[in-house]
């Protein structure tokens, strides 16, 4: 099933709306997220695959792990910070 992240990238005060298939790990996810951001920005934003996503409902670190979106909880319109 496809979801929509909100990205936020608080470097530079950016919100993104990132379309995922729930079925992707975390990790695939992840650098899905920020190559999407990259491309988007023309290259002009430095973000490299060590940066991590936080939740910002809860304020908790993202692991970059094998499990799926959905099985880490992650919901469509859920909001995540790329730091």
């Amino acid at each position: 099933m496809k979801m929509f992240l909100e990205v936020r990238t608080p470097g530079n005060g950016k919100k993104y709306e990132i379309k995922l298939d729930d079925k992707l790990s975390l990790s695939v996810a992840k650098a899905k997220i920020i190559d999407e951001i990259t491309a988007f920005e023309g290259g002009q934003i430095a973000l490299g695959h060590d940066s991590e996503l936080f939740s910002a409902a809860n304020r908790t670190r993202i692991q970059n792990s094998s499990i799926s979106i959905r099985e880490a909880g992650l919901q469509s319109g859920q909001v995540v910070l790329l730091l």
